[in-house]
């Protein structure tokens, strides 16, 4: 009984250090030069500066930017109900749900099972056997009259000892097994490259959620002070023409006294057409806006948050310093993103070398094994079963080949 529990403890004792000590066939991930000149342009027209005193300007919030609280709730009601944004959200949790499913094949999958075999036999003796988990149920005859019998699992699973019943032509077989079944030993690091990738492209999902809402914001406040510039348009474009519509009168007043030529009333009643065709204009501008900031924040926007006019203070970043740093450029998330999902290429590229190397399983189990279901836990129905096995891939076809040029 000792001997038993060292050689199974061994055993997976041993898997799990070949999991741990497992090589990583993925490249050496080397982030790229970026495509720049080795300095920056020098000359009257350039600000004085030098790369150790660059400026890194800290985070700060949208918030920062924008000081109309209309404009504000306008941009916070994008960000909640905008369908672009809300599928970015949903692309991170697809993401982080795949990622958790690949991490979970690093570990075994430990499973419990319980079987129960009744057989007849018109032979005077019937010997049985239960595989381990992840098998069948083995099964087999001693001789007539014997006094032992063979048992031997199908499936993925190792036959436990035959037992023989004499004297009868019945017998009735219990087991109840834990353990894992086919798990992979990542010695070349397939698991673990995969992994990585997914990880990666989860990253990479979230970047792309940041970049989608800060488009959306930039969109946003565009369309919000377009909208406000329009309205300021249309309320210059009706005084223009109530001004114009003063002057056509007073045009035409003078032509019927005579102190004016028909000319001049042409004129005048032109550029008075043309006010009240600007006011049209305007006006058809601030329906299109309205449109195009329901479209962005995903609903109706109320009418206390639209602009009735342009701001006194309009939103402007505050002054950029000269010599700021290009690292400010790493912070962008469509850069980040591109990061992300370079280094889950490379892991890709590990994954697909290691398919060349052999696959190496291991399917485990410890439990009992009884003739009667009151001693099924009973002393001395103790089993176990490893068998480990490994493949070699030989020919595929080009397969292995061609995932390795995709990847």
């Amino acid at each position: 009984m000792f001997s038993t529990k060292i050689s199974s403890r061994t055993a997976l004792t041993f898997a799990a250090g070949l999991t741990l000590a497992g090589c990583n066939l993925a490249p050496k991930y080397v982030r790229p030069e970026l495509p720049v000149a080795p300095s920056g342009p020098t000359g009257p027209a350039y600000a004085a500066g030098n790369a150790a005193n660059a400026i890194v300007p800290a985070d700060t919030a949208w918030e920062a930017f924008f000081t109309d609280d209309r404009l504000r709730g306008v941009i916070r009601l994008a960000l909640d109900n905008n369908r672009d944004v809300r599928i970015a959200v949903a692309n991170v949790a697809q993401a982080r749900a795949q990622y958790r499913v690949q991490r979970a094949d690093l570990f075994p999958t430990i499973g419990a099972t319980g079987s129960a075999t009744y057989q007849k036999s018109p032979f005077g003796a019937v010997g049985g056997g239960v595989g381990g988990v992840g098998g069948g149920t083995g099964g087999g005859t001693g001789g007539v009259g014997g006094g032992t019998g063979t048992g031997g699992g199908t499936g993925g699973g190792t036959g436990g000892a035959g037992t023989a019943v004499t004297g009868s032509g019945r017998a009735d077989i219990y087991s109840a097994n834990v353990g894992i079944s086919a798990w992979e030993i990542d010695l070349f690091g397939r698991i673990r490259n995969l992994t990585q990738a997914q990880q990666e492209a989860y990253f990479a999902a979230e970047e792309n959620r940041n970049a989608a809402q800060v488009s959306l914001i930039s969109e946003t406040a565009t369309a919000w002070l377009t909208m406000a510039a329009d309205q300021d348009r249309l309320k210059i474009a009706q005084d223009t023409e109530r001004a114009f519509g003063q002057t056509l009168k007073l045009t035409q007043d003078r032509f019927r006294i005579g102190i004016a030529s028909e000319l001049e009333v042409r004129q005048a009643r032109t550029t008075y057409d043309q006010a009240r065709s600007d006011i049209a204009d305007a006006t058809t501008l601030i329906a299109q806006d309205q449109n195009a900031l329901n479209l962005l924040a995903g609903t109706t926007v109320t009418q206390d948050l639209l602009p009735a006019r342009m701001p006194d203070k309009t939103p402007t970043l505050e002054n950029l310093p000269a010599n700021l740093s290009s690292e400010v450029l790493l912070r962008r998330p469509d850069v980040a993103a591109a990061e992300h999902n370079l280094i889950a290429a490379n892991a890709n590229i590990g994954a697909a070398r290691a398919a060349f190397f052999p696959n190496i399983s291991l399917t485990a189990a410890f439990g009992t094994l009884s003739l009667g279901l009151s001693n099924l836990f009973g002393s001395g129905s103790q089993q176990w079963s490893v068998a480990p096995s490994i493949t070699q891939p030989i020919f595929d076809f080009g397969r292995n080949k061609g995932n390795l040029q995709y990847a």
